[in-house]
């Protein structure tokens, strides 16, 4: 059997401070299993998932917004789909950007979560970058040890 080696890959990722000031900052996003399984047991992720979940299944106590009605519209296929969450970066309008591969999806995304009540999360923004996965990339997702690290939307 083939040993296949999970190394570290860097992904440029623009910060949405250094966007508004017109400079781009590098962020080191790793694959590494350490930092898959920080982020797999995070709160954030649990946020994204619920978040997620909610677009999917609204609960009737929370309305979707039009906003919400065209993410879901944009990204109904790609957001029913496992991701990885890679990074998180706190938002200074609340809540927090979550860097996200979705399964099978070439892109990095960057999604806007919020807390709108407690426990009760919205995706406020969902936004394709323009880092597009090498092939190489895109096979190290598929390997078995990066498995368990694949989220759901969950309730």
């Amino acid at each position: 059997m083939k040993n296949i080696k999970i190394v570290s890959i860097c992904f440029v990722v623009l910060s949405l401070s250094a966007q508004l000031c017109g400079a781009a900052s590098e962020k080191p996003i790793s694959l590494q299993i350490e930092n898959l399984s920080r982020w797999k047991n995070a709160s954030e992720a649990s946020a994204i998932r619920k978040s997620l979940h909610a677009i999917l299944k609204p609960h009737p106590d929370h309305p979707q917004s039009a906003k919400l009605l065209k993410i879901l519209k944009m990204n109904s296929s790609l957001i029913e789909r496992p991701f990885l969450l890679l990074d998180v970066e706190s938002n200074d309008f609340g809540g927090f950007f979550g860097l996200v591969v979705f399964k099978n999806h070439p892109y990095l995304l960057r999604l806007w979560v919020y807390e709108i009540d407690k426990n009760v999360f919205e995706v406020r923004d969902i936004e394709q970058l323009s880092v597009k996965l090498s092939k190489t990339i895109m096979d190290e997702l598929k390997d078995s040890r990066i498995t368990p690290f694949w989220l759901t939307p969950s309730s």
